[in-house]
């Protein structure tokens, strides 16, 4: 992104840019507002949705996938998915979909 001729690295881009209404100019601030950091959280949780629809190649199961990425953290989803393509793991998809299940039942008991 340029501002005033200037190239910005990836982080300042991330930053939130305001238009200056007076003047035309793009103004940076340091602080990203409550809206990008929700459309940011909901990017990534579409796009673990879509990931894990494509692993388990389950459209019928894109809903459920957003609502664990909404809820749970990254890590534990990548770790059950890992977990639920073991050798010893039959059907890969139904135990994924019971453990997170067992997971958000512990996230709603601590909050």
């Amino acid at each position: 992104m340029l501002v005033n001729g200037e190239k910005l690295s990836y982080n300042e881009t991330m930053l939130h840019c305001s238009n200056n209404k007076k003047n035309n100019n793009v103004t940076m601030s340091n602080t990203v507002s409550d809206s990008d950091k929700f459309r940011l959280r909901q990017r990534k949780t579409e796009y673990i949705a879509d990931k894990l629809v494509e692993k388990f190649n389950a459209p019928q199961w894109r809903k459920f996938f957003l609502k664990i990425a909404w809820h749970l953290s990254e890590n534990a989803i990548w770790s059950t998915l890992e977990m639920a393509f073991t050798k010893k793991v039959t059907k890969p998809l139904n135990y994924f979909i019971a453990a997170c299940n067992k997971q958000m039942a512990e996230v709603s008991l601590r909050s």
